[in-house]
């Protein structure tokens, strides 16, 4: 960016965990090699799932020169999409863009006559977030897929306003694709871990597409699903295949830790399907760090506790649980 902020919403919007939004401008641009570059660079980064970014381009025509609309500073705001207009013939295509990247959400048009390229609708307002939140997280199951009788469905539900979750509101919906009725299943507690909860899709054919998504409410009266504009925006597979193998692999498979003595970080990675809790403890037993997990991940620890004050030197030991077992690593912290 020449001028401006350096915000990153003037180049680019996180739609989800996995979707980021990056501006498109004319190849007579000056900052069309800039655009094109951040693209290319935030396709090959890896979101929270371990996965590539979902990238999707939204043109950005000019509106004075070499100065462009500013869609990408647009405000994310409950279930509404406020979009900057600025009265030329790119804003209708790019109110199209935000629907089709963003199914579920009322797509709005905010039109004014003194936005700038580097400064719009996002930079202008201040978002106030909910500290008693009701939280879902959910690895999407999704695409081709191969599965074993009936399919897993695992959440991490967290009702930040420690109210208590209701229950027998903690649901999976999930429905053939095409049918007009979804199909509930109670949500079950994880064994062994936090804040985690199951439900099965029984049964799924070969050959047969399945949408589903996950509710919650809470005593506070809070209600969340995810993905957030359920039912009109669902997650979906197609069934290619059934597998007979009921194999799991070995603990150490499942758990691993490199390097296992190391100075200043490390890597620990769980690759289980299932909600996990992975903690970690001095060799006095004291814990030090815990995270959750719903499935596959990669953590990063940097020899800190949880206030992120540096961890003395020595033999830390690292404990997975899961649905079906517990294990354990050590590694050495070197100082």
């Amino acid at each position: 960016e020449e001028y401006g902020i350096q915000h990153i919403d003037c180049y680019a919007k996180f739609l989800d965990e996995e979707t980021i939004m990056v501006k498109q401008v004319d190849d007579w641009h000056p900052e069309y090699a800039c655009c094109e570059d951040l693209a290319n660079k935030l396709s090959t980064e890896s979101n929270c799932w371990g996965e590539p970014y979902h990238i999707i381009r939204i043109y950005c025509g000019s509106y004075n020169g070499t100065e462009v609309a500013a869609y990408t500073n647009s405000l994310i705001l409950n279930k509404k999409v406020l979009v900057p207009q600025f009265d030329i013939n790119s804003d209708e295509t790019a109110l199209q863009t935000y629907e089709e990247a963003m199914p579920g959400y009322e797509v709005i048009g905010f039109e004014w006559n003194a936005w700038y390229y580097y400064d719009a609708l996002h930079c202008r307002t201040m978002g106030i977030f909910d500290r008693h939140m009701l939280r879902i997280v959910h690895k999407p199951v999704k695409g081709d897929i191969s599965v074993a009788g009936q399919l897993q469905i695992v959440a991490l539900i967290d009702d930040r306003s420690e109210a208590g979750l209701a229950e027998d509101e903690l649901k999976l919906h999930w429905r053939t694709a095409g049918s007009a009725i979804w199909n509930d299943m109670i949500m079950m507690p994880v064994p062994a871990t936090v804040d985690s909860f199951y439900s099965y899709i029984p049964d799924p054919e070969v050959g047969e597409t399945y949408e589903y998504y996950v509710s919650a409410s809470d005593q506070s009266g809070r209600f969340v699903t995810c993905p957030r504009t359920a039912p009109d925006n669902h997650i979906a597979f197609t069934v290619t295949d059934i597998s007979t193998s009921t194999d799991r692999p070995k603990p150490h498979e499942i758990l691993s830790v490199k390097p296992s003595v190391f100075s200043n970080k490390t890597h620990i990675h769980y690759a289980g399907l299932g909600a996990a809790n992975i903690s970690l403890y001095s060799i006095q037993g004291e814990k030090i760090r815990e995270w959750q997990t719903t499935g596959e991940t990669t953590i990063l620890w940097q020899g800190d506790d949880e206030q992120g004050k540096s961890c003395a030197g020595g033999l830390y030991i690292i404990k997975l649980a899961d649905m079906f077992q517990e294990d354990y690593l050590k590694c050495i912290l070197v100082r």
